[in-house]
């Protein structure tokens, strides 16, 4: 699970920093309330190539920008939910995500917007796993 979760941030990353630099540079983060506009954008950019592979155990299938938001939604292709410890899975995630929204570099135009960050999991019969919530204003008191 732990090479799930560093593959995961390493190619979301990569792709969320690199769309996040073009708009910084272009001056598209000049404090609006809501930031609607952009993370559709940068939803749209990352869904036309999703669905994505991760690993051999995730895929990211798409991502929603909206308002004050935005959420990756990750199938678990070799998971059934009923066959998992959830509240483990839930465990070992919680500050992993934590962590990476709050420290990674690719997360920091989300940390200047003030955002959610939403992950959501399902397994591979599209069944709900968890969602997690990161909310970024709570980033400076870690």
């Amino acid at each position: 699970m732990n090479k799930i979760i560093m593959y995961v941030f390493v190619v979301v990353g990569a792709i969320g920093g690199a769309m996040f630099g073009r708009w910084a540079v272009d001056g598209m983060f000049s404090k609006p309330t809501d930031y609607t506009t952009v993370l559709m954008e940068v939803a749209n950019k990352i869904n036309s190539n999703l669905p994505m592979t991760i690993d051999s155990e995730t895929e990211l299938v798409s991502t929603v920008g909206f308002k004050n938001s935005f959420t990756y939604k990750y199938k678990l292709i070799n998971y059934d939910v009923s066959e998992m410890d959830v509240k483990k899975f839930k465990n070992e995630m919680i500050p992993k995500l934590q962590n990476s929204v709050c420290t990674s570099e690719s997360m920091s135009e989300f940390r200047k917007m003030k955002i959610v960050v939403k992950y959501s999991y399902s397994d591979a019969s599209h069944k709900e796993i968890a969602e997690f919530l990161v909310d970024t204003k709570n980033c400076e008191k870690i």
